[in-house]
């Protein structure tokens, strides 16, 4: 029978300790690739395309619902809570692409993007920032040129979908499923 969620993260563990010595970054990319990803009960884990999304919120209720827009196309979503976890995170697992929602504590969604943009280790990575401000809204203002906007309600999947071309991460996101 398949290892259960819990077994791979010990397996993982220790492949890590057995080895004596800590992976260097591809490597390590791989392995927090390989471990199970958040999912819910009408998406288990064996239906996840190999992409895998970021997605920094503090409302668990936006991240449910965001979760699941993205894991009806098979994303993988690794989910933060905070922005200074959300760092750490992306430069371990080069995720595909970050969410970040615009509004947060202490730090807003447009200082992430600029924090993201702006540092060496994370400033090749695809960044879209979700909010409910149209694209002109002066709250956007600072926002820098490389992040893509994600408008809530009705836009979202249009406008993921043109982040999506804009970064040249279609074919990447039609990658095959993981076994």
């Amino acid at each position: 029978s398949p290892p259960t969620c819990g077994q791979k993260f010990v397996d993982a563990l220790s492949a890590v300790v057995e080895g004596g010595v800590n992976p260097d970054r591809p490597a390590r990319e791989r392995l927090l690739r390989s471990l199970p990803a958040k999912w819910s009960p009408d998406a288990p884990e064996t239906e996840f395309a190999d992409f895998e999304v970021l997605l920094i919120t503090p409302s668990k209720v936006m991240g449910a619902v965001v979760g699941r827009l993205l894991q009806k196309r098979r994303f993988r979503i690794v989910a933060s809570h905070s922005a200074a976890s959300a760092l750490f995170m992306a430069v371990a697992s080069r995720p595909d692409l970050i969410i970040a929602s615009s509004v947060q504590q202490p730090i807003g969604g447009v200082d992430i993007a600029r924090a993201f943009a702006a540092m060496s280790a994370t400033r090749d990575l695809p960044f879209a920032l979700m909010t409910s401000h149209a694209m002109g809204h002066r709250s956007l203002a600072e926002l820098p040129e490389s992040a893509a906007i994600l408008r809530a309600g009705a836009h979202f999947e249009a406008d993921l979908d043109a982040a999506l071309r804009r970064f040249d991460l279609v074919e990447a996101s039609r990658r095959p499923l993981t076994a």
